[in-house]
């Protein structure tokens, strides 16, 4: 049985699945510029689209019975996660899209095609690894095969006027600065930077937005980023990560 799970329900206990197409890679668009004397062109970048999911399924005996429990478990959530059983460590967040179909042959054998989409055309791992600390610094470990993007966490132990982070390719990310008269948060308070998402929060307020560029770690690599903190050594900080695939 290949196994398919959705949202931790295994489909294939109602399913024979016969075909699962989920492209060789997320579908990429490239930008370019072409030169105008010389016949050719530089890339400029890559944009990575939706990803079409779509998986081939046949039913045998108890066939009605059976395609009302797939439709209610497609039919759920809007968004669900899907996790394919020749890489059970990674999952989609996927929707229905398109048409879904099911063709009844007898009473007792059906088959059909469900269509799905990613938005997000990654697959993101399973597991949020928590990055080593060294000294002022978080070691975060890329296994995956497309960027990822560190967390921060941790709860003040002293009020902070400032606090900051910086990349190991000269990009620093700080809130705050020293000469302020009110801290950025007090002893107590949980500070948490998503750098995918661009946001800083204390305790749930959002205290930044950035629409540039965040901190990531490329695939296969090991970055280290130092905490921009006084008394940084002593200050309990989390950081994790969740590896990505093409």
């Amino acid at each position: 049985m290949f196994s398919i799970k959705i949202d931790d329900v295994e489909i294939g206990n109602f399913l024979k699945i016969t075909n699962v197409d989920r492209g060789g890679l997320a579908p990429v668009e490239n930008t370019v510029r072409t030169y105008g004397k010389v016949s050719g062109s530089r890339l400029l970048g890559k944009k990575y689209n939706q990803r079409p999911i779509t998986i081939e399924y046949s039913i045998y005996e108890e066939v009605d019975e059976k395609w009302e429990l797939i439709k209610k478990i497609l039919t759920k959530n809007d968004v669900f996660k899907i996790v394919f059983g020749d890489y059970p460590d990674r999952y989609f967040l996927a929707t229905t899209e398109g048409e879904t179909t099911f063709e009844k042959h007898t009473g007792r054998y059906a088959s059909g095609v469900i269509s799905l989409v990613a938005h997000y055309p990654f697959a993101l791992s399973l597991e949020q690894k928590e990055a080593t600390r060294e000294a002022n610094k978080l070691i975060f470990k890329n296994d995956g095969t497309a960027e990822a993007f560190p967390l921060f966490k941790f709860t003040a132990e002293r009020a902070y006027k400032m606090i900051g982070f910086s990349h190991a390719n000269g990009e620093i990310a700080q809130f705050g600065y020293e000469n302020n008269e009110r801290p950025v948060m007090l002893t107590g308070q949980t500070f948490i930077f998503d750098t995918k998402a661009k946001r800083a929060y204390v305790d749930g307020k959002i205290i930044y937005i950035n629409e540039g560029r965040g901190f990531s770690v490329r695939p296969g690599e090991t970055v280290e980023i130092g905490l921009i903190l006084p008394d940084a050594v002593n200050q309990v900080v989390h950081g994790y990560m969740r590896s990505e695939y093409l």
